[in-house]
């Protein structure tokens, strides 16, 4: 069983449990290393509640 407690912009806030889970918002996937959640074309801060790039599809 796992359950989570978040911040409003989606920062992990307390979790219960022993498993692993790394979802967050829906199509959001959480990185240890940044501490950022990846969501495909750019990452995004759950603690500013900001993406990091304003646009993803820019090269």
């Amino acid at each position: 069983m796992w359950d989570a407690v978040y911040t409003p912009f989606g920062q992990v806030h307390a979790i219960t449990g022993t498993a692993t889970n790394n979802q967050r918002f829906p199509g959001q996937y959480a990185d240890a290393e940044t501490g950022f959640n990846y969501n495909y074309f750019r990452d995004y801060d759950p603690t500013t509640g900001r993406y990091i790039d304003s646009s993803g599809l820019n090269p």
